[in-house]
């Protein structure tokens, strides 16, 4: 009967020990170590991580078919206007396709790292470190991009509110000196907001990983599944539920689907994500 060492995963034959500490500890103790990988595992091979594995695939899929037809309506709305207005705002159109056509690469292979690591888990020796890697590297060029591509779109906004002549919607000339200042500084701090919130969710997620990773590696508990993350996710569906109503009231079936597929996939992450750190 071949064996594996849950430390250094060295593969033993049949009353064969293994020279590193994992040898040296009794059951019990063995048991304790490998406990947290197999609460880990469980989680992959359960039908409820099949299920949010689903729901966020579906999530991505009808993203894009939305957004896709969004940019085409809108680049194809903007060709029977003037040149002047056409060539610059067309312009500006693609380019904000093309950044989100580009952040949406590494949702795919999110999507192939959540259904990898679904059916590996359900495999007697399968190992899960390949997907959660491609995750994790996928999970930092999401950021990247979408942090370039709110940097981008918010600066551009910035820029053009700054050439809007507030006086015409201020009650009175003495409002307009400071209501243009107010603004775009409120504007700012959005974008500041918006920033820290991403860079925090982020860090949470990659410290998921990086303890899903260490924990299956050696076998025993290696950190913790932030709190934050999972209340930031519970938010983020509750935002997404009620952007869902909104894109129901304009008619927009794609985006409704994606935002409602969204909500489910984030509320059951959290959901599963619970269950793994009261069983660690």
């Amino acid at each position: 009967m071949v064996t594996v060492c849950p430390l250094c995963k060295k593969v033993l034959s049949e009353g064969e020990e293994c020279g590193c500490m994992s040898s040296k500890l009794d059951p019990k103790q063995k048991a304790q170590r490998t406990n947290a990988a197999k609460v880990i595992t469980g989680m992959g091979a359960s039908t409820a991580f099949f299920v949010i594995t689903l729901f966020y695939t579906m999530g991505v899929f009808f993203n894009a078919l939305s957004s896709g037809a969004s940019y085409f309506g809108l680049y194809s709305g903007f060709m029977g206007r003037p040149a002047g207005i056409t060539d610059l705002t067309g312009d500006a159109i693609l380019l904000q396709a093309g950044l989100w056509l580009l952040a949406l690469i590494p949702s795919i292979l999110i999507c192939a790292g959540l259904w990898t690591l679904c059916f590996r888990a359900r495999e007697p020796n399968g190992s899960l470190n390949g997907p959660l890697f491609l995750i994790k590297g996928a999970v930092i060029a999401q950021f990247c991009l979408i942090f370039l591509l709110i940097l981008v779109m918010q600066g551009a906004l910035i820029a053009s509110l700054s050439f809007i002549n507030i006086e015409r919607f201020a009650l009175s000339g003495r409002l307009a000196a400071g209501l243009s200042q107010a603004v775009i500084g409120g504007v700012i701090l959005l974008i500041a907001g918006m920033a820290a919130a991403l860079v925090f969710y982020f860090i949470n997620i990659l410290k998921t990983v990086n303890m899903a990773i260490s924990t299956l590696q050696t076998g025993q508990r290696w950190g913790d599944v932030p709190t934050p993350l999972i209340v930031m996710n519970y938010l983020f569906a509750a935002v997404n539920f009620i952007s869902a109503g909104f894109e129901i009231s304009r008619g927009n079936a794609a985006s409704a689907v994606s935002a409602i597929c969204t909500a489910a996939f984030l509320a059951g992450l959290s959901a599963s994500l619970s269950a793994v750190r009261r069983g660690l």
